[in-house]
C-alpha cells in the first residue's frame, strides 16, 4: 500500500478480491464518462481488453486512445488512470497478483512491464471468446471448489497475450531489453518525493549516465527529467483535487524544494498554475453538483 500524506493513491476497487487463494479475479466493466479512474498505482498486476467505446490512458506520463480491440498490462511499477470518452465503454478487466501464474510465467509477466497491443479481428475474437469463458468459470467456480478450469482460462489468456505480443517468438530477449527502464520507474515510484538525479536513475538501471539518458529516451519518448516531472506534477494533481493542502506543501510532498519552480513546471504541464488548477476543479464539482473524493 502506498500512501503519501494523506492521500491512498492505491487503487482497490477490485483488492479484496484477490485475498482468495486463486490471487486472481476477472470482470466485465460497462463504463461512462463519469466513471474517472484517477492517477493511481497498485501492488497487483492488471490486464484489460476494450470491446466497446473509447478511453483515454495515460500511464507513466503518456497519454494512449484506447479503441475496441486494444488491451494492456499494467504492472506494480505503472501510474496511471483512465477516461472514458464516448456514453458506454465496455472492457473485460482481470487483476492479480504474482502467486497466482507459475514461476515460468509469472517470471515473463514481471519482466515485461507495461504493454499494450492492438488485436486483429481474429485475435480480438479468440481474445474475447477466452474471456467470456473465462469469467464463466470464474462465476461457476465461486460455488465449488473445483478451480482447476478457471485456473487453466486464466493462464491460457496471458499466454496468449504474450503470443499475441510477441509474434516471433522473440520474447524472452525483448523483455530483457526493458528490465532496466522497470526498474528505473519503479525507483521513482517509490522515490518522487525525495531529490532524484539523472545519475541517480542511471545507477539503477545499471548503465552509464550519457547512455542512460539516450536509452530512455528511445524507450519512453521523452527524457528522464521531463518524464520525472510528469510523474510528480501527476501526484500533486491529486493533491489538489481533493485536499486544501498548501501548494507549497504539495511542492514539498513532490519532491520540489522550491514552490515556485513547482508552479512553473505545473504550468507548463496543465497550462494554468496549481492554485487556478484547484479553483477550476473546485468549481467544476460545484456545478455539476458532485462531491470530491474526500467528501
Amino acid at each position: 500500500m502506498k500512501v503519501v500524506g494523506n492521500i491512498d493513491l492505491t487503487f482497490y476497487a477490485e483488492r479484496e478480491h484477490l485475498t482468495n487463494e486463486m490471487g486472481f479475479c476477472v470482470n466485465r466493466h460497462n463504463c461512462t464518462p463519469k466513471d474517472i479512474i484517477t492517477y493511481h498505482w497498485h501492488d497487483f498486476y492488471e490486464m484489460e481488453l476494450v470491446v466497446e467505446g473509447k478511453a483515454l490512458h495515460t500511464v507513466n506520463g503518456k497519454t494512449y486512445t484506447l479503441t475496441p480491440g486494444d488491451m494492456y498490462l499494467v504492472t506494480s511499477s505503472d501510474f496511471h488512470s483512465l477516461r472514458f470518452d464516448t456514453p458506454n465503454v465496455t472492457l473485460y478487466s482481470i487483476s492479480f497478483l504474482s502467486r497466482a501464474l507459475p514461476a515460468f510465467l509469472m517470471k515473463k509477466i514481471s519482466n515485461l512491464g507495461f504493454s499494450c497491443i492492438s488485436l486483429s479481428k481474429k485475435q480480438f475474437e479468440r481474445m474475447r471468446s477466452e474471456l467470456d469463458f473465462f469469467i464463466e468459470q470464474h462465476e461457476a467456480e465461486k460455488r465449488t471448489t473445483e478451480k482447476h478450469l478457471e485456473k487453466n482460462a486464466f493462464e491460457r489468456i496471458l499466454l496468449l497475450y504474450l503470443q499475441y505480443l510477441f509474434p516471433n517468438g522473440d520474447a524472452d530477449k525483448q523483455m530483457k531489453h526493458v528490465q532496466p527502464i522497470q526498474k528505473v520507474l519503479a525507483y521513482v515510484m517509490e522515490n518522487y518525493a525525495k531529490q532524484i538525479t539523472l545519475e541517480d536513475a542511471a545507477r539503477v538501471a545499471g548503465m552509464e549516465t550519457t547512455y542512460f539518458s539516450r536509452y530512455f529516451k528511445q524507450n519512453m519518448s521523452l527524457r528522464f527529467v521531463p518524464y520525472l516531472n510528469k510523474i510528480r506534477c501527476s501526484v500533486a494533481e491529486a493533491y489538489l483535487s481533493s485536499t486544501e493542502m498548501p501548494v507549497e506543501q504539495i511542492a514539498a510532498l513532490t519532491g520540489y524544494a522550491s514552490s515556485s519552480y513547482f508552479s512553473k513546471v505545473f504550468n507548463n504541464a496543465y497550462g494554468q498554475s496549481p492554485a487556478s488548477y484547484r479553483k477550476q476543479r473546485r468549481d467544476g464539482f460545484d456545478q455539476r453538483g458532485e462531491k470530491s473524493e474526500t467528501e
